[in-house]
């Protein structure tokens, strides 16, 4: 995407507004974006909002499963399946980058959010528990404010009815991946943001396609395991942020 179709996200930007930003699930994880974001805007400042890496790595299964980026449905299957991945085998097609079905590594929250602080420093990378979020979110909000530099906190909102992380799945897959090589094929041609009829016609298939599910729990063993591979760096991560973390662990 050019520059100038980045900035287009911003037009409908109040005038009064003094911070403005994006999100994204994948950019913690990018090994390029700390050094990219510095270069177009020196004073950026980073907020990594983090759940339980087990829940987080199940919940990314999920999403690459309703986006057909992932062939493998059941959870402990996929990641029993990182190392012939990290070979390049068993890459579904269409798929995002190999390291999105490295799903431990996307778990190692203190080496990730290391980079950023590398590249920004300390004060400038502010870190968010769900957990905390949902317990307080106006103490939470005011902590967000005062990172940001804002006369009024933040608070979390919603749109969707049974939460912005609902678990989706599709009726169709045939359908399904059809949709998601029209995005794919838009983002490679730069033609982002999409126009109102592709975006309106879009809209309406994945409404008519896509579905709420209750997924099903993660494997108390599949837990564990994660858990254990992940210790080190949850025990790294709740030094650096003065916090125990050990209930990941026992989850």
């Amino acid at each position: 995407m050019s520059l100038a179709r980045y900035h287009e996200h911003f037009a409908s930007r109040p005038p009064t507004a003094t911070v403005a930003g994006d999100a994204s699930a994948w950019t913690l994880f990018s090994e390029s974006a700390p050094a990219e974001i510095v270069s177009y805007s020196p004073e950026a400042r980073i907020i990594v909002t983090l759940r339980s890496p087990a829940e987080m790595i199940h919940s990314i299964h999920g999403l690459l499963v309703y986006c057909c980026q992932e062939n493998i449905e059941d959870f402990d299957t996929a990641v029993g399946a990182e190392a012939e991945r990290s070979e390049g085998r068993n890459i579904p097609e269409p798929s995002r980058p190999c390291m999105a079905l490295q799903y431990t590594h996307l778990g190692r929250y203190h080496s990730h959010i290391q980079r950023w602080i590398a590249v920004f420093g300390v004060e400038r990378v502010h870190v968010v528990l769900l957990e905390d979020l949902r317990s307080n979110p106006a103490h939470e909000g005011a902590k967000l404010a005062a990172f940001l530099r804002l006369q009024t906190p933040v608070l979390p909102t919603s749109s969707s009815p049974r939460g912005r992380n609902a678990h989706r799945a599709y009726r169709s897959r045939r359908l399904q991946l059809w949709t998601q090589r029209q995005t794919n094929r838009a983002m490679a041609d730069g033609v982002v943001p999409f126009s109102p009829h592709r975006r309106l016609t879009l809209g309406l298939i994945n409404r008519l396609n896509g579905r709420y599910a209750d997924r099903q729990p993660m494997n108390h063993r599949t837990r564990q395991n994660i858990g254990d591979t992940l210790r080190s760096e949850i025990e790294a991560l709740g030094r650096l942020l003065d916090r125990d973390l050990s209930h990941w662990l026992s989850q």
